[in-house]
């Protein structure tokens, strides 16, 4: 999300490590982040960076052969189903 932002790798990579200090600091997970949390750490996050977070839109963003996106890994369930058939 960060990169997407224009933010460098090396940049982004930066923050998100600032971002796992914090939560670990907190004794917090992932789906324990709000808004408010990411903007003390850095102001360039709004509302879109929690759906990175999110497990579900995060797998469907996944469109590559081989990732974890549902629906490819149905059509590979699917695939196999037919094969062995």
């Amino acid at each position: 999300w960060l990169v997407l932002k224009g933010i460098s790798f090396r940049n982004a990579h930066k923050i998100v490590g600032e971002v796992v200090l914090h939560l670990e600091d907190e004794g917090k997970n992932f789906d324990k982040i709000d808004i408010s949390f990411l903007k003390n750490i850095n102001p360039i996050f709004d509302e879109t960076a929690l759906e990175c977070l999110n497990i579900n839109s995060s797998l469907k963003r996944k469109i590559t052969y081989g990732s974890p996106n549902p629906s490819l890994v149905m059509e590979r369930i699917v695939y196999w189903q037919n094969l062995l058939e």
